[in-house]
């Protein structure tokens, strides 16, 4: 009732309202909608591989902490029923919170371009990949069921940075057809989704070894470690010249001969 498909067709909201958002739509066009889905040039973008192997690793990572993390809890840690529910939520309770520090301080970044956009993303993306993975990597020294506990919320919380890195990276890269990214990559990664909790479930045959959960910890770090190397090392906020496929059939056409005038 309240929503549209663009500011031009919202009924309700002013137009200062209106010229504001149509403002911040940095290349983007009215005409997306329209527009031939560039394919070719989609499938083999160097920045969106990069950005597709990076939200593989994301979904590898979230999905595994976030549905074994009460069996750690429970079987390793001892919390019982009762308190592992709270316990459990502690984390992801954190991560909301963090999620809007982070916003606040990458916005103030990026409004008075303090760092390159590309540094931006970059840097948010590593806090939430490598500061998590060290945390997971920490576990193993971890001495008492508190640091355990503090570990885990800090490898879950800083998790709260992908939404200022390579989660908006899809509209970085093609504006125009953000969307589309967004369901590629995210589709895809639900496989990872998948297989980062069932192949978890099939290490640790003993929820009770603290070893067997190291390992699966560890596979996950590595993972979150090496989807983002592959971002800084490739992934890009340029945008790319498919964003606007009518533009470059235009560039790509062939200067009529006096000829055939």
């Amino acid at each position: 009732f309240v929503g549209a498909d663009s500011p031009d067709s919202h009924t309700s909201i002013s137009d200062s309202e209106r010229e504001y958002i149509k403002s911040t739509l940095v290349n983007s066009s009215v005409q997306s909608s329209t527009m031939p889905t560039p394919w070719r040039h989609i499938v083999t973008s160097g920045p969106m591989w990069a950005l597709l192997i990076v939200h593989l690793g994301q979904n590898w990572g979230f999905w595994m902490l976030l549905t074994m993390l009460p069996n750690y809890l429970s079987h390793v840690l001892n919390f019982n029923i009762k308190s592992n529910g709270l316990m459990s939520s502690i984390p992801y309770m954190v991560m909301w919170g963090l999620t809007i520090v982070f916003s606040w301080i990458a916005d103030y970044i990026n409004e008075r371009r303090l760092l390159p956009l590309s540094v931006s993303r970059k840097m948010w993306n590593t806090i939430a990949h490598w500061g998590g993975a060290a945390a997971l990597l920490g576990l193993s020294l971890a001495s008492t069921v508190w640091g355990a506990l503090v570990l885990l919320t800090i490898s879950v919380a800083l998790n709260a940075g992908v939404y200022m890195g390579f989660l908006t990276n899809h509209l970085d890269l093609a504006p125009n057809f953000a969307g589309l990214l967004m369901g590629i990559t995210n589709g895809l990664s639900n496989i990872t989704s998948i297989l980062g909790p069932m192949i978890t479930g099939f290490i640790v045959s003993d929820q009770t070894s603290k070893d067997q959960w190291m390992i699966a910890f560890y596979i996950s770090a590595a993972i979150f470690f090496a989807g983002n190397l592959v971002f800084m090392v490739f992934g890009s906020t340029d945008v790319q010249p498919w964003n606007n496929p009518l533009q470059e059939d235009l560039r790509n056409e062939k200067p009529k001969k006096s000829s055939d005038i």
